[in-house]
């Protein structure tokens, strides 16, 4: 959907708790806490009210990152994201059935509570 069309953030029943949630993560969104590398909290904060994610049981690691050879993955599964109070919307896209929303964006706790959890499925090669 485009900006312009996109309708309210709702959360989607439909979307069961154990769906896993894949955010490309940048190499620049990276920390090392303990010697374990993680996606940092920037990670999951966005400069609009929501952050895009892909539905996993809809798409494949190597296709969310295909036009970003650079980037790597993390997950977090929905029900995580709606213990914290967001949100989780099905908004596919032309181009990717898989898109979906998370809304509003997190807090800044929020978004370290995301970072906490999340799982790299595909680390990022460091710049």
């Amino acid at each position: 959907m485009s900006d312009s069309h996109r309708r309210p953030c709702c959360d989607d029943p439909t979307i069961v708790g154990s769906e896993r949630l894949w955010r490309r993560i940048h190499p620049r969104q990276l920390e090392t806490e303990g010697g374990v590398v993680r996606p940092s909290s920037e990670a999951f904060r966005d400069s609009t009210d929501e952050m895009s994610v892909h539905l996993a049981s809809l798409t494949s690691v190597p296709h969310v990152v295909q036009n970003h050879p650079h980037f790597g993955v993390a997950e977090l599964t929905a029900e995580f994201v709606r213990s914290l109070g967001l949100c989780v919307m099905h908004d596919p896209l032309i181009e990717d059935a898989s898109h979906a929303l998370v809304c509003p964006c997190a807090t800044k706790g929020g978004a370290n509570q995301l970072a906490r959890a999340a799982v790299l499925v595909l680390t990022p090669p460091r710049d």
